[in-house]
């Protein structure tokens, strides 16, 4: 999932916008409207606080590599530079 902010509180104008001209809304939402702040990756499933819930391993774009099992319940914050991509390897635990 991308996880994004409007930048402005721009959207709400945007709806009015976008009953007459539908073409330039859309064009103003991807370009100024909305600030992309990452990705989000939120396994769904029931597990016990503390147990294995996702294996992950991400290459990133300067060469350092994060690799880890994360536990059910926690969260991580791996950064990657705007505009790069990481290659990631995910699995789910079972338990």
């Amino acid at each position: 999932t991308r996880l994004a902010v409007d930048s402005i509180f721009m959207m709400p104008h945007l709806g009015v916008l976008s009953e007459i001209s539908p073409k330039a809304a859309t064009e103003v939402f991807r370009k100024d409207c909305m600030v992309y702040l990452g990705s989000c990756v939120a396994p769904v499933g029931k597990g016990k606080y503390g147990k294995p819930a996702l294996y992950a391993k991400l290459e990133l774009p300067d060469g350092s590599v994060f690799e880890e099992n994360i536990p059910f319940g926690e969260i991580r914050l791996i950064p990657c530079e705007g505009g790069k991509v990481a290659k990631a390897t995910l699995k789910t635990s079972s338990g």
